[in-house]
């Protein structure tokens, strides 16, 4: 009789759950009910901190505080005790929260912030290069964001790298020409259609979805088109708005039926993106035989190969040619004939290989620095946070801190106490912190009643 693997216990922090219900979460749902974890030698423990948390999953789900970006420290620190009372291997989060001590994955799914010039000072991003420097191995969700890695994080690239591509559900697939039909007879779509799928407008404008609006503007062939936005917010943005008639765009929330529908029944799929970690609507789009537009940059090249047309992203006259390429059914075909290839390589079965690649790994190899060290600076982070230090000064603390540490030289007890002396608030910096924060509260709360 054959010995029982000894099983691997990982700390799964489910904390995306708690902060948003997009892709991410998807994600990582789909990884979990295509993850078989007694197969993998794992015992998965589920950190609950809220949210609409996997269902039907085998692992065991624990009550788990919810996250605060301005007590980050604190939450290592819990995170750490917790392992330690599960005898923990290795701990692994979707949205980069850290132990301390107990080795850790981290993955990440693009570096919108770092090539979009966001402020890095800003806690998430702060937190997302901790998660890099104390992790053991990377996951990452293309390689293109394995490169943004090596780039951005140089100093920080020295981990195993495991790329996770994200998979696409069995329910997108070439539906029949009668759910095409009904589809359109629904939405009263006579003509034929450009879909547009998920965020449509951001900050620093990287999805760039008012090329779409604008290559239709005063174009002679644009009253033989329409445009479908499925997802994004429930109204088209007023920036959009002034481009097309409302009677020639219909902003819709799909369900996984009808966005398949949608799909297959599409002129085709614009996803004119300048930037991407990954991008699902060209996977999905190819999977259902519709051609798909996109640019040639990040992973969108790594996804759509040849089987795609790329455009210019700042040009017009570039996509109204696409999109009059695309009548002709040779050029068709091919698109779709390809698109359906390329497809078959991105399922939930392989992702979910490769995150227990990479677990297996790292609970081998482990190449932790000094975790006493780590769980000192937590500390120290911590007794900051619960001063109210502000996140410039915060951030300062870490940098000094981290530099140490880069040149192996450990702080003694007289120079932390220093050094805490240092970034301390002064009791009117408190004040101006904790009064930020009830304002920012106080906003989200007001936009939470208004939505």
């Amino acid at each position: 009789m054959s010995e029982e693997k000894p099983s691997i216990r990982v700390v799964l922090d489910g904390v995306f759950f708690q902060l948003a219900n997009t892709g991410i979460a998807r994600y990582w749902r789909s990884v979990l009910a295509h993850w078989d974890p007694k197969e993998a030698g794992c015992e998965i423990f589920f950190l609950n901190r809220g949210g609409q948390i996997p269902q039907n999953c085998q692992i065991k789900l624990i009550d788990f505080e919810p996250f605060r970006y301005e007590s980050s420290g604190e939450d290592a620190l819990k995170c750490e005790v917790l392992c330690k009372e599960l005898k923990a291997d290795l701990f692994l989060s979707t949205y980069y929260t850290t132990p301390t001590e107990t080795p850790s994955i981290t993955i990440f799914y693009d570096m919108i912030p770092e090539r979009m010039g966001l402020n890095l000072k800003q806690r998430p991003w702060r937190e997302k290069r901790l998660s890099i420097l104390h992790a053991d191995n990377v996951l990452t969700i293309s390689k293109s964001s394995q490169e943004d890695l090596k780039y951005y994080y140089p100093d920080h690239a020295t981990h195993s790298t495991y790329i996770a591509y994200s998979g696409v559900e069995e329910n997108f697939y070439p539906v029949e020409k009668e759910k095409i039909l009904s589809f359109r007879q629904k939405y009263k779509l006579e003509k034929l259609y450009l879909l547009v799928v998920g965020t449509r407008m951001t900050g620093k404008g990287y999805k760039n979805t008012e090329l779409i609006f604008k290559a239709m503007h005063q174009w002679k062939d644009a009253n033989r088109y329409q445009i479908v936005c499925a997802g994004g917010l429930p109204q088209l943005e007023t920036r959009l708005k002034r481009y097309l008639p409302d009677k020639n765009v219909l902003v819709k929330s799909f369900s996984d039926e009808e966005l398949t529908a949608a799909y297959a029944g599409a002129h085709c799929c614009v996803y004119p993106s300048r930037y991407e970690g990954f991008g699902q609507p060209i996977v999905e789009a190819m999977k259902c035989g519709c051609p798909v537009i996109t640019c040639f940059n990040s992973s969108l090249k790594e996804i759509g190969k040849d089987a795609v047309l790329y455009i210019n992203p700042d040009s017009i006259i570039d996509l109204r040619e696409k999109i009059l390429e695309l009548e002709e059914p040779v050029t068709r075909s091919r698109c779709i004939q390809r698109g359906f290839k390329e497809a078959t390589s991105f399922t939930w079965e392989n992702t979910a290989i490769q995150v227990k690649k990479a677990i297996l790994s790292a609970v081998r190899n482990q190449t932790k620095n000094n975790p006493v060290q780590w769980h000192r600076f937590r500390t120290l982070q911590a007794e900051l946070q619960r001063q109210s230090i502000d996140d410039e000064s915060l951030s300062a603390f870490e940098e000094t801190w981290l530099a140490e540490q880069k040149s192996n030289r450990n702080f003694t007890e007289t120079e932390e106490a220093q050094l805490l002396q240092r970034f301390k608030p002064s009791l009117w910096g408190q004040a101006k912190t904790k009064s930020v924060r009830y304002l920012k509260k106080r906003a989200k709360a007001i936009l939470r009643k208004s939505a």
